[in-house]
């Protein structure tokens, strides 16, 4: 953690409040050094990239991806922000990021989503919209388990089967899904993005979001958050599984559009209900629980229990 630089493309999202923080507590109480851009930059380099180098890597993509069902645009475009964001975060030395997104780049180039699917695949770990607590918790889960986390969204609880679910709006890795060939890449929905306020229509230039609904099995359910400016972490055991109500229409179809998890925390609903800090968690493959309890026993972070 000590040695660690923070950056991100863009500001606060959507003003998601738990999902900012304060840089100088960031660099006194974890040692990690917060650096921002604006989205701006990193869209400009990427209209920069070539466009053959671009295509040679969506080429790539269709060979390695279950279904491809996007626009040739949404591809190139995701391509070429993919190889700029790269470029960037060599150039700038960053050990994990954060994008915006909403509304800059969806709305004036292309969604991010396969980029950062792509990005936490190998080992470069992002967070979307620049929710930096999210991508705290898991640059420390990668640290352990080297292996990418689910940022998503706590989505809808079913109290009688005690099973949260979770959605990411495109990002989740491939890897969570057991690879590329167990995903498909579908077109971003349109209303993600604003909208003309003469005509209605979505300002949404597209983008590729990864679509799988993860597999059976142990996972670790994780947040850093705070109560009253002091950093507390909320980890808990859980069981990813199979759940026979998924609904392909569910958010306006987004159940065939986006990354899904359905699981069923380790302890009692209400207690996970109570120990929301924030709408998004992550969820991460294996039980990496007493790992993290024992870094926030180092970094002298709270444990919600």
């Amino acid at each position: 953690f000590s040695t660690a630089r923070y950056g991100q493309w863009g500001a606060r999202c959507l003003s998601m409040l738990p999902a900012d923080v304060d840089p100088n507590q960031w660099r006194w109480k974890f040692g990690i050094d917060v650096q921002q851009e604006e989205q701006w930059t990193l869209i400009h380099r990427a209209q920069k990239i070539e466009r053959s180098r671009a295509e040679e890597l969506v080429k790539t993509w269709k060979e390695e991806f279950k279904e491809v069902k996007t626009t040739e645009l949404s591809l190139v475009r995701s391509a070429q922000l993919y190889l700029a964001g790269k470029e960037f975060i060599e150039e700038y030395g960053w050990t994990f990021v954060g994008v915006k997104c909403q509304f800059e780049l969806i709305d004036n180039f292309v969604s991010p989503c396969l980029p950062i699917s792509l990005w936490n695949d190998e080992g470069i770990v992002a967070s979307c919209e620049s929710d930096m607590n999210a991508a705290l918790t898991m640059f420390a889960l990668y640290g352990f388990s080297h292996q990418p986390s689910m940022f998503a969204d706590v989505s809808d609880i079913d109290f009688d089967e005690g099973v949260v679910r979770f959605l990411n709006c495109g990002t989740a890795a491939t890897d969570l899904a057991g690879g590329k060939d167990k995903v498909c890449l579908t077109e971003c929905p349109s209303f993600q993005a604003t909208s003309d306020p003469k005509t209605g229509k979505s300002n949404c230039q597209g983008g590729a979001c990864t679509h799988f609904i993860m597999e059976p099995g142990r996972v670790t359910l994780a947040r850093f958050g705070r109560i009253k400016g002091e950093y507390v972490l909320y980890a808990c055991g859980g069981e990813a599984v199979r759940y026979g109500h998924h609904d392909p229409e569910a958010i306006l179809g987004a159940g065939e559009l986006w990354p899904w998890a359905y699981v069923r925390p380790d302890e009692p609903i209400e207690d996970f209900v109570s120990h929301l800090r924030a709408h998004h968690t992550c969820v991460a493959r294996g039980d990496w629980t007493d790992h993290l309890k024992k870094l926030a026993e180092l970094l002298d972070v709270r444990v919600l229990d």
